[in-house]
Formats: C-alpha cells, sequence, structure tokens
C-alpha cells in the first residue's frame, strides 16, 4: 500500500521498505483526477487505523448478524478515527450484507441455509479450522453461529416491506457512506437473484427513500463520494 499511494501521487517514485525495493519509476496509465479510492476490509484495529491515516474506506460485513452487530463494528472502527486525531463523525463506512426477496417462509431458510454456507466456510479459514477432502474445504458450524431462524431474522430476506425495514434500521445504526449486497449466494439461483435486484430498485429503495430521504445524499461526509446503495 506504501507503493501503491506513492505511485498514484506522484509522477515518479521509488520505494526502500523491509521487504521491497523499487528503483525509480513511474506508473504511465494514471488514474483521472485524484487517487483511486481504496477500501479496506476487516475488523482489525491495525488496518482501521491505516485506513483513518490515509483516507481509506473501512468495509466490513454484517457477518449474520444484525443492526446491533453493526452499530458496535462502527463504534469500534470510531476508535481508530479518534486515536489518529480524526472526526468519527467524518468517518466512511463500507457494509457488505446478504439480501434475497421471497415470497414464503420456506424460501428464506433456503436463501439463508446458503448465505450460512458461505459464511462458515468463510469463519473456518479465518479461524485456521478449515477441514479439506482433497481440494474441497467441508462446511463446518462456525463458533457461536446462531439457529438458522435466527438468521433469517437479521438479514435483509424477506418481503419487500420487510427487508426495507430493516435495511432503515441498519442504515441509522452503521451510518454507511456505502453498502453492497450479495443477491446471490452458494447455490441461491440466477433468476431469484435477478427478481430481488429488480424488486430493490422498484420497491424496496423508494420505501427506504420515502422514510430515510435520497440515499446519494446520506452519510457522505467522509472520503466515500459514493452512494449509501448501489
Amino acid at each position: 500500500m506504501d507503493m501503491f499511494d506513492l505511485a498514484f501521487t506522484q509522477e515518479t517514485f521509488e520505494f526502500d521498505g523491509e521487504h521491497f525495493q523499487l528503483p525509480e519509476t513511474h506508473i504511465s496509465a494514471q488514474p483521472v483526477g485524484s487517487r483511486p479510492e481504496v477500501w479496506l476490509a476487516g475488523d482489525n484495529p491495525v488496518i482501521h487505523r491505516i485506513a483513518a491515516r490515509r483516507g481509506y474506506v473501512p468495509l466490513i460485513t454484517g457477518r449474520l448478524l444484525g443492526a446491533q452487530y453493526l452499530s458496535d463494528m462502527r463504534q469500534t472502527i470510531e476508535e481508530s478515527w479518534v486515536a489518529e486525531g480524526l472526526d468519527p463523525g467524518q468517518m466512511p463506512l463500507g457494509i457488505q450484507r446478504f439480501m434475497c426477496v421471497v415470497d414464503s417462509h420456506q424460501e428464506a431458510l433456503e436463501y439463508v441455509d446458503n448465505a450460512r454456507h458461505q459464511a462458515r466456510l468463510a469463519s473456518n479459514l479465518r479461524r485456521r479450522e478449515e477441514v479439506v477432502d482433497g481440494s474441497m474445504l467441508i462446511e463446518q458450524p462456525a463458533h457461536n453461529e446462531p439457529p438458522i431462524d435466527e438468521i433469517a431474522e437479521n438479514l435483509l430476506v424477506g418481503d419487500c416491506e420487510t427487508i426495507a425495514e430493516r435495511l432503515c434500521g441498519e442504515i441509522r445504526a452503521a451510518r454507511p457512506s456505502h453498502m453492497m449486497f450479495h443477491f446471490q449466494v452458494g447455490a441461491s439461483s440466477f433468476n431469484k437473484a435477478m427478481t430481488s435486484i429488480e424488486k430493490f430498485q422498484t420497491h424496496i429503495k423508494p420505501m427506504v427513500e420515502k422514510e430515510l430521504g435520497p440515499l446519494t445524499e446520506l452519510n457522505n461526509g467522509g472520503a466515500s463520494a459514493q452512494p449509501v446503495v448501489a
């Protein structure tokens, strides 16, 4: 990241670090305007302080939890902003969430099962507890994993009204500058994902904006110029 910052903020640069050395060089294909926006994923305070110092955007997932977890994570990251002498109210924040519009509880559980599958694999790898059969990861229950019905209540899964209500709660709780959604996960169908994307645009987003105002104008005091939801 040191080399990245030098490459896109100077006409020429060189680097003499502990592990890498680079003689004076330049990147001929420069971005139009300022340095490309950088997003740092993870829940490590070291990463958060780097993001604060350099104007990067911290990026988190909600895992299989709900608005309270997102609020707690924001407060944790804000501590790094304060430690760097910055205003936490100006902190940008990116959030990844699962989303699926469904017509029944059974459909909800099917999508949630796929989301849980992905979350389990990620958790197993993060904790170095993975089980491998040849080259394939074997799904194992994650540490402190909620029951599947509780997960269904935590995630943005349900009819359009339910999702809009939960999404408003999450935006209020975590004040993100950007959100992105996993509409298709695991073995969930492409057609269901496309339906969810269409209903998000035609039904869910208007309901959220009726409650909170235009999403492009929310929580953009930080470095990110992205709309809240895209």
